[in-house]
């Protein structure tokens, strides 16, 4: 008699690429209008192999580049990275975020693909590479722990719509 194991518990920990996982800037803070500080937290889908959109996108952006033997932590290689990361994660990984406030006005900021892309360009490379570094993690949006459980309700009502 074969014995036969059920490892549902182990698979649970495949990455969900629709599961939304949040990403809180603990370095940087903004002021709201009433003068108050406030750290900026990102929302949004794994930006890994999962995320067919954003992978299309980086593909293409490779194969526009150019093959050749690069160097992995080269300045150049790094910069494009960066570049390819503020270029695409606003409309291919980013959800909606909180505590997003016009450096100006100081009023909040209502998310969208383009005030994303507008916020990563603005964003010092040392935090990009932060932010970056977790939406790329498999196991922020994996398992049962993984990740937020957010309704589509919910992602609007973060994406402030």
């Amino acid at each position: 008699m074969t014995k036969t194991f059920n490892f549902k518990n182990v698979s649970a920990f495949e990455v969900d690429p629709k599961r939304i996982s949040s990403f809180t800037f603990d370095d940087i803070e903004l002021e709201d209008e009433r003068g108050e500080w406030h750290n900026p937290t990102l929302y949004g889908v794994c930006a890994g192999d999962g995320n067919k959109k954003m992978r299309a996108r980086v593909t293409k952006a490779n194969a526009k580049r150019g093959g050749g033997n690069r160097k992995l932590n080269s300045a150049k290689t790094v910069k494009y990275v960066l570049d390819n990361v503020r270029e695409f994660f606003g409309d291919d990984c980013l959800t909606g975020w909180d505590d997003v406030y016009d450096g100006a006005t100081h009023k909040p900021v209502k998310f969208s693909p383009e005030a994303a892309t507008a916020f990563l360009v603005a964003l010092p490379d040392w935090a990009l590479l932060k932010a970056a570094e977790y939406f790329t993690a498999p196991e922020n949006f994996a398992g049962p722990d993984g990740g937020l459980e957010l309704s589509k309700a919910d992602v609007e009502e973060t994406a402030g719509n």
